[in-house]
């Protein structure tokens, strides 16, 4: 009867450790760590998960562009500055400039909160390696600006006189607070903003769709268009370069946002120099 029964099933055996490879038979897989510097700008891999559509960038540029130069303009014709002390005025007009970006940001995070990606995966706002990030930062913010006297040099010698430029020192008093104020709009708030719009949302959504260099060129453009200066729009389309390399090579916008801080204090302080120097004299 026993003869009659299948025969009892048999564990197949347990596989052992693979065998060592040989020297020739090692490959090393390349790995792309969030935090690597990739002089290459990671060919190939998207900056963001968003897939930034080209209408919404533009339509985000606009909107910067308009409530920044458009709440700017109804704070002067409507007055409520005109009454306050120099140094509550510089508090004052430092958070309706804080105010004036976030309208783009919010709309870009909104639209990436809808398709379920997160806002520092949206912005690219992820760690970076930091010795080597923020030496580049400091480094390119230097170069951005020994590009800037050069270009004014080069157009003194064709002729052109270069037109008065907006000076952000003359917004705010000479005070403590004034200083303070200046500092917090020209080297804070503008590089954070700044840098997630066009370095986080326009720089990738456009290297994504036309590739890396036209996505620097056309980004580093806009960039520069909507300061409104005719005069700077070269030295401030190279920094825009400068800057779309850097997060490309970092795969943050945090080394962008240092390197803009780092170009915009530089300026800042030349100018307070300048400054001081006229009243000494």
């Amino acid at each position: 009867m026993s003869d009659l029964l299948p025969p009892p099933p048999v564990a197949p055996p347990i596989p052992g450790p693979p065998p060592p490879a040989s020297a020739s038979e090692r490959t090393v897989t390349p790995q792309h760590d969030v935090r690597a510097i990739d002089f290459g700008g990671h060919k190939g891999t998207p900056l963001t998960p968003v897939g930034w559509p080209w209408p919404l960038m533009f339509v985000l540029v606009a909107i910067a562009v308009a409530s920044t130069y458009g709440g700017s303009w109804i704070a002067y014709r409507s007055g409520i500055l005109r009454d306050m002390t120099p140094d509550v005025r510089a508090i004052a007009l430092t958070t309706i400039i804080f105010l004036q970006y976030l309208p783009a940001i919010v709309v870009a995070f909104l639209w990436a909160r809808g398709r379920g990606v997160g806002f520092s995966e949206a912005f690219a706002v992820r760690r970076f390696k930091l010795g080597a990030g923020i030496g580049m930062a400091i480094g390119l913010a230097f170069v951005g600006r020994a590009l800037g006297v050069q270009y004014a040099l080069f157009m003194n010698r064709l002729g052109v006189v270069a037109p008065e430029t907006p000076d952000i020192t003359r917004f705010f008093p000479a005070s403590p607070i004034g200083v303070m104020a200046t500092i917090m709009t020209a080297v804070v708030i503008a590089p954070l903003a700044e840098e997630a719009i066009f370095r986080g949302v326009v720089f990738p959504g456009l290297r994504e769709r036309w590739g890396q260099i036209a996505g620097i060129v056309v980004s580093s453009a806009l960039f520069a268009l909507i300061h409104f200066q005719w005069y700077q729009f070269v030295p401030i389309l190279l920094l825009g370069v400068l800057l779309a390399w850097v997060t490309s090579a970092t795969r943050s916008i945090w080394p962008a946002v240092v390197c803009h801080a780092v170009f915009n204090g530089s300026g800042v302080a030349l100018l307070y120099l300048l400054r001081a120097l006229k009243v000494g004299g």
